[in-house]
């Protein structure tokens, strides 16, 4: 339980510095969201994935972290802290 709070306490902090400070840069008219912007093609594809990952991989970390398992590049799913 106390790694599940240090985790998520660190995930917090860290994604909150992130998407705060893109937050307040938009304010200041400083556009920092430029992935897949005037692209086409292959680019914009990849760009776009690019991104959408980007906003995808905070919630899988949390999940991981409630769950308490390790998603292995295999698939295979590993009891790490237990």
């Amino acid at each position: 339980m106390l790694f599940q709070v240090t985790a998520i306490i660190l995930l917090l902090v860290f994604y909150g510095c992130y998407f705060g400070k893109m937050f307040l840069q938009k304010r200041q008219g400083i556009q920092t969201d430029q992935i897949g912007k005037g692209k086409t093609g292959t680019a914009k594809v990849i760009e776009t994935l690019m991104k959408i990952t980007t906003i995808l991989v905070p919630l899988v970390e949390v999940i991981c972290i409630i769950k308490e398992k390790y998603y292995g590049i295999l698939g295979g799913i590993y009891d790490e802290f237990r």
